[in-house]
């Protein structure tokens, strides 16, 4: 039975920043077309630090410490905001009394509901309808688009 053969591999040397920086084509539209200088080269490569360092102190704050590298892709993070901004906004909705419509029991009690920015005062849901009776003689005023929120109307004061 014959040895098998047998080959030595030796791992490739990392190359030096030397290499690396002389192997790159720095011309690339920068600094109008002219070869860029080892000066220029620093300074790109410190304004690409800058950006690294700062880039996800931004998407942490403004995705609510969710996201903190700076190589996502911006769709991810402007989802992750939005999301955030919309988490900001059912939080104060709700510590101000302001419910999704969702949660409304279906009950006939009036209620002020909210639709489109504006507040609507007084609406009870008859019928799957959220509507109010004003005036004299009595006028029936009917939403025509649903509300997104409502709040309990709080009772008066005692007599």
């Amino acid at each position: 039975m014959s040895k098998p053969e047998t080959i030595s591999i030796q791992p490739k040397a990392d190359p030096t920043l030397e290499e690396q920086l002389a192997a790159f084509d720095w011309v690339a539209g920068l600094y109008e077309g002219e070869q860029l200088t080892r000066e220029q080269i620093g300074k790109e490569l410190a304004d690409f630090r800058f950006i690294i360092d700062q880039v996800p102190r931004v998407y942490m704050h403004i995705t609510g410490q969710r996201m903190s590298k700076a190589t996502y892709y911006a769709d991810s993070v402007i989802a992750e905001h939005d999301s955030h901004v919309d988490d900001i906004v059912a939080d104060e909705t709700r510590r101000l009394g302001w419910l999704p419509i969702a949660e409304h029991d279906g009950s006939s009690d009036p209620v002020d509901v909210w639709r489109d920015g504006e507040r609507f005062t007084d609406f009870s849901l008859v019928n799957g309808r959220w509507q109010r009776k004003v005036g004299y003689p009595t006028v029936t005023q009917v939403l025509t688009t649903p509300p997104t929120h409502f709040l309990c109307v709080p009772e008066g004061p005692a007599a």
